[in-house]
């Protein structure tokens, strides 16, 4: 197994959320296997996070959100690591959550060495 920390600004659950959006961007490459998605979900772990309630006004409506930051560990075998890499690599574009169409679901992300964490 291979272990990666991984900081993000949205939520941990990459896996979870990303994988929508991302088959939707590459439907030639959909990640719809859920033993595979179950397996990313396990093996990923936030160790660390820092998070506050935020609003978010859409057309004078309040809409809940937060922001913050998550560190992830990432205990995979490397073909899941690969996934798991690609996910994060796609979520500054595609965004994680359900209400990016709105504009919700920034995420930067930094891979950490365990010196830095």
């Amino acid at each position: 197994n291979t272990t990666q920390r991984t900081r993000s600004s949205g939520p941990a659950n990459t896996a979870g959320t990303g994988n929508t959006t991302w088959n939707a961007a590459f439907p030639d490459y959909p990640l719809d296997d859920p033993d595979a998605l179950d397996a990313l979900l396990r093996g990923t772990h936030i160790v660390e996070y820092n998070l506050h309630t935020n609003a978010y006004y859409l057309k004078g409506t309040r809409i809940p959100g937060f922001v913050g930051s998550a560190v992830v560990d990432a205990h995979l075998s490397l073909p899941l690591l690969e996934v798991w890499n690609a996910l994060l690599a796609f979520a500054p574009y595609g965004g994680i959550g359900i209400k990016t169409a709105l504009g919700m679901g920034g995420a930067e992300v930094m891979t950490l060495t365990e010196k830095e964490h």
